[in-house]
């Protein structure tokens, strides 16, 4: 029960991790896009 909780609750973490992750990647690129291009 224990074990099964804690694993959920490692796999929601990943994923908010993951996809904090993508968009401030995504975030960072458009920036950049955006101050490069003239």
């Amino acid at each position: 029960m224990l074990y099964s909780l804690l694993y959920g609750y490692f796999n929601i973490n990943l994923f908010q991790y993951l996809t904090f992750r993508a968009g401030l990647g995504f975030f960072i690129a458009f920036f950049l896009t955006l101050f490069l291009m003239p």
